[in-house]
């Protein structure tokens, strides 16, 4: 399941190379604004400096969003189109403004209660801090969700929140190698400047391992006295395995020896 998984991640990303790409491009430049930009008024003007990394952070999610709609049609098999780009941000975008306004508080809260817990020499300012550490932690493994649910699953905020934890907490150790991997995409990524596979293709990873693992939740529906701890994977995977087809990384390189 693991190994399909990043084989699907990487046919899909490699069959849709050029449109990955152009998408890192544009989230690299959306990127930029609330990095960039705040340092040339920070200076001058703190308060404009927090304004526009809060406008960047939320256009950010905007991006994300839209993004999102489009790598689940890749995930289907599909190809995105240019055309598909301003309906696909209609149909994100409220929701994309309200996760990154979560998150823009979160990140607020953190800035601002860290460098205070950190300044007490005591124990419980130390357990405050480790506390903040797994919750960290926590939301950041559910939240990579966040954007699969509603592009996959379900459209209304907090039935998506719900379910993040729930997916992640019923997919504790697969939720945790997604993480793990979306990070080495991420880092390989530094080779070729972020446009290849990129913070895009780091999405991919999440977006590929939710398809495949909602095929369990359809199985458990449809056989309520089956045993959660024994999935037939390999018939549930199995039309996937047949799209993907027989292709190897060999094959790629050297495809007169397949």
């Amino acid at each position: 399941m693991i190994l399909f998984t990043i084989k699907k991640w990487f046919f899909d990303f490699w069959d849709n190379f050029l449109s990955i790409a152009l998408l890192n491009l544009g989230f690299l430049g959306f990127l930029a604004l609330p990095l960039l930009a705040p340092a040339s008024v920070m200076e001058d003007s703190p308060v404009l400096g927090i304004i526009i990394i809060s406008l960047g952070f939320l256009l950010l999610h905007l991006y994300t969003g839209m993004a999102q709609v489009l790598l689940k049609k890749i995930v289907n098999y599909e190809k995105p189109e240019f055309r598909d780009v301003i309906p696909a941000l209609k149909d994100s975008w409220k929701i994309s403004l309200g996760f990154g306004a979560i998150n823009l508080f979160l990140l607020m809260t953190l800035f601002f209660v860290v460098p205070f817990y950190w300044s007490m020499d005591s124990i419980l300012a130390l357990a405050a801090l480790v506390f903040l550490f797994w919750m960290v932690l926590l939301w950041l493994l559910s939240s990579q969700f966040f954007y699969p649910i509603r592009t996959q699953l379900e459209r209304r905020f907090p039935k998506i929140l719900k379910k993040s934890f729930i997916i992640f907490f019923d997919n504790g150790g697969f939720s945790f190698l997604l993480g793990i991997f979306s990070l080495i995409v991420l880092a390989l990524s530094s080779l070729t400047a972020f446009l290849a596979p990129g913070p895009i293709g780091a999405m991919l990873v999440v977006q590929v391992g939710l398809k495949l693992r909602l095929y369990k939740y359809d199985y458990l529906e449809e056989n309520p006295e089956a045993d959660r701890r024994k999935i037939p994977w390999g018939g549930l995977i199995f039309e996937d395995k047949e799209r993907v087809g027989k292709r190897t990384f060999k094959g790629m390189i050297f495809p007169w020896k397949e």
